[in-house]
């Protein structure tokens, strides 16, 4: 067995623990990979929040779309055929 160092010999290597977690089943459980630990020298970490926020398209997103692609009035027909309020 080699170790422990005094230096890390590879300083961007992240090692994240696996674990097991118990599923509603009895007996069964979920493996998971612990990218979070240890916290703030982990994989997650290391990703920029604006690349880990999630933006969900909104109907207004969707119409404007629709509507730069096919034409406002194409886009008005439509909406009026498919969505029933």
């Amino acid at each position: 067995m080699v170790g422990p160092f005094n230096t890390r010999r590879l300083p961007s290597l992240r090692i994240s623990p696996l674990g097991l977690i118990p599923k509603k089943t009895p007996g069964e459980c979920r493996l998971i990979h612990h990218l979070s630990f240890p916290f703030g020298k982990s994989v997650n970490s290391h990703i920029p929040k604006i690349a880990s926020s999630v933006h969900y398209a909104s109907i207004d997103d969707a119409i404007m779309i629709d509507a730069s692609l096919w034409g406002v009035q194409a886009s008005v027909r439509f909406l009026k055929h498919s969505v029933q309020l």
